[in-house]
C-alpha cells in the first residue's frame, strides 16, 4: 500500500507542477474544467520538468531527497498558479477545449484510459529484464540508495561495463525518485510509470491540437498506434518509449507554435524536448532535428516571433543537456558507443560502412511495414501531403513531414556510423525499439493534421492574449512561404 501511495504522490506532484507551467504560459485556463482536460499534458510536462531538474541537481552534487523535492514542487506549483491567476485577472481568458461533457469525446478517452490502467496494474509485479537490469533500473537503484551518482557505477573504472555510465540519466533519475517516494525498490513500479507517462502523452496530443471534438476523436488512431506499437520495450523497462512520448509532445508543441504563433507553446516544447534529450542519445539528435525544422518553417513563412521562440527553446535544450555531457567528460574517459563527428563525417569512413546503412534502412522499413501498425506511416504521409497541398495546415504539415523524415534519417545515420563490434546484430536487436520515436511522432502528426484536413475552421476555444492578435485560419491553397509585404 505504501508503494502505491508513493507512486500516486509523485505523479500528483508532477501533475500539479505541469499544470502550473501550462497555466502560467496561458495554455490552459486556471479553472477546474479546463485543468481536467489538460491532465495528460500537465503530467508529461511536470515529469519532464522534474526529470531534467533532477539530472542537473545530481550533476551539481545535490543529494536526492524526496521530502525536499516535494516541498520545492509544492512551492513552485503554487507560485505558477498564482502567476496564472494574476494574469487571468488582468486579461480575460476563455475556457478552451472540447464541449463538456461529450459522449463522443469521452468514449475513446475512457477506452484508452482503461487500456492504460490495465497495463499499469498487470505490470506492477513484472520481473526485471535485460536492459533494465544492466542499465536503467540498476542506475535507478544506485541513485536511490546513495542519493547521488555512485562512483562504483558512474565512473570510467566501473566494475559493470554493461551499465553504460555515459548514457543520459533522466529515466534512472525519475526511477530513483519513485523508489524514494514509495520507500521500496519494486521494479514493476517503474514499468507502471512508463505506461502512465505514455498514456498521458497520448492524451496530451489531442488536447494540445485544439480542434474541438474532431481532434479528440483522432485519439482513436493515435491510441491504436500506441497500443500496437513496440510496447514490449515498456515491459522490458527500456527508455525508448519514454523518449518517444516526450518527443511527440514536444513536437506537437512546436507545430502549434508554428500554427498559432503563441509563444507559450515554446515552454512545454523546450521542457519535453530537453527531457527526450536527457533520456536517450537518439533523443538528443531527434530533438535537435525538430528544432532545426521548426526554425526553417518559421523562416519560410516569415514568422519572426516563431523564430525567436524556437531559438529560445533550442537554447533551453542546450542548457539542459550540457551539464550531463560535462559530467561525463570530467569523469572520463568513459567508453561510449557514440562515434565522434571527426570520424563519422569522414568520406572514407562512410564509404567503408555503407553496408550498415543498407541494413539499417532495410530493418527500419520492415518495422514500419509491420502488420500491427503498417498502416501508420502511409496514412501519415497521405494526410500530411494532402494538408500541405491543400493549404489547410501548411505550416504544421510541412513541420511534421520534414520532422519525421529528418528523425528517420538521423536514425539511419546512427546505424551507418556505428562502431559496435557486432554491428549487424546490434541493428537487428535495437531497431525494434528505436523506431518508437518516428512512429509516435508520425502518429501525433496524423492526429493533429487529420481534423485540419477534414475541417479547416479555427481551432475551438483558442486562448488569446493581449499581445497576440487572433490569427485567421490558413486559407485553402495558401502557400507555405508568405509573400513579403
Amino acid at each position: 500500500m505504501g508503494a502505491l501511495l508513493g507512486f500516486l504522490a509523485f505523479n500528483a506532484l508532477a501533475l500539479a507542477l505541469g499544470l502550473g507551467v501550462l497555466a502560467a504560459c496561458r495554455l490552459v485556463a486556471p479553472r477546474p474544467r479546463a485543468l481536467v482536460q489538460a491532465l495528460g499534458a500537465g503530467l508529461v510536462t511536470g515529469v519532464a520538468t522534474i526529470g531534467v531538474a533532477t539530472v542537473v541537481a545530481l550533476v551539481a552534487g545535490v543529494e536526492l531527497d524526496a521530502a525536499v523535492l516535494a516541498g520545492v514542487i509544492v512551492v513552485a506549483a503554487a507560485a505558477l498558479g498564482a502567476l496564472a491567476l494574476a494574469r487571468g485577472r488582468r486579461r480575460a481568458v476563455p475556457e478552451q477545449g472540447v464541449p463538456w461533457p461529450s459522449r463522443a469525446v469521452w468514449l475513446p478517452v475512457g477506452a484508452f484510459g482503461l487500456f492504460i490502467t490495465v497495463q499499469v496494474i498487470t505490470s506492477w509485479k513484472l520481473a526485471i529484464a535485460w536492459d533494465a537490469a544492466h542499465i536503467w533500473t540498476l542506475k535507478a537503484l544506485a541513485i536511490s540508495a546513495t542519493g547521488a551518482l555512485d562512483g562504483q557505477i558512474f565512473s570510467a573504472g566501473s566494475d559493470l561495463p554493461s551499465v553504460h555510465p555515459d548514457y543520459p540519466l533522466l529515466q534512472p533519475a525519475v526511477g530513483a525518485l519513485l523508489f524514494r517516494f514509495a520507500g521500496t525498490t519494486q521494479h514493476g513500479m517503474l514499468i507502471a510509470e512508463l505506461w502512465t507517462l505514455l498514456g498521458a502523452a497520448v492524451l496530451a496530443i489531442p488536447w494540445l491540437c485544439r480542434a474541438g471534438e474532431r481532434t479528440w476523436l483522432a485519439l482513436v488512431p493515435l491510441a491504436v498506434a500506441t497500443a500496437a506499437a513496440t510496447n514490449q520495450g515498456i515491459v522490458r523497462g527500456d527508455a525508448d518509449m519514454l523518449m518517444a512520448g516526450f518527443l511527440a509532445v514536444g513536437g506537437v508543441c512546436l507545430a502549434r507554435l508554428l500554427e498559432s504563433s503563441r509563444r507559450g507553446y515554446a515552454v512545454p516544447a523546450a521542457l519535453c524536448l530537453a527531457a527526450a534529450a536527457n533520456t536517450k542519445n537518439e533523443g538528443m539528435v531527434f530533438a535537435l532535428v525538430l528544432l532545426v525544422v521548426a526554425v526553417a518553417v518559421a523562416v519560410a513563412v516569415s514568422r519572426r516571433m516563431c523564430v525567436l521562440a524556437v531559438a529560445g527553446a533550442a537554447a533551453a535544450l542546450v542548457l539542459a543537456v550540457i551539464p550531463w555531457r560535462l559530467w561525463v567528460s570530467d569523469h572520463g574517459p568513459i567508453p561510449s558507443d557514440v562515434t565522434p563527428l571527426s570520424k563519422s563525417l569522414h568520406p572514407g569512413f562512410l564509404a567503408d560502412h555503407v553496408g550498415q546503412l543498407d541494413l539499417g534502412a532495410q530493418r527500419l522499413l520492415e518495422h514500419f511495414a509491420d502488420l500491427a501498425y503498417g498502416w501508420l506511416i502511409p496514412a501519415f504521409l497521405v494526410v500530411a501531403v494532402a494538408a500541405l497541398l491543400s493549404g489547410r495546415a501548411a505550416r504544421a504539415s510541412a513541420f511534421y513531414l520534414a520532422g519525421v523524415v529528418g528523425v528517420v534519417l538521423a536514425l539511419l545515420w546512427v546505424y551507418w556510423t556505428s562502431l559496435q563490434p557486432d554491428v549487424l546484430g546490434h541493428i537487428m536487436r535495437t531497431s525494434v525499439r528505436t523506431v518508437s520515436g518516428p512512429l509516435l511522432l508520425a502518429a501525433a502528426g496524423l492526429a493533429h493534421l487529420l481534423p485540419r484536413l477534414v475541417s479547416p475552421s479555427r481551432a475551438a476555444g483558442e486562448l488569446l492574449t493581449v499581445e497576440e492578435a487572433p490569427e485567421a485560419p490558413e486559407p485553402r491553397g495558401a502557400p507555405l512561404v508568405a509573400p513579403n509585404p
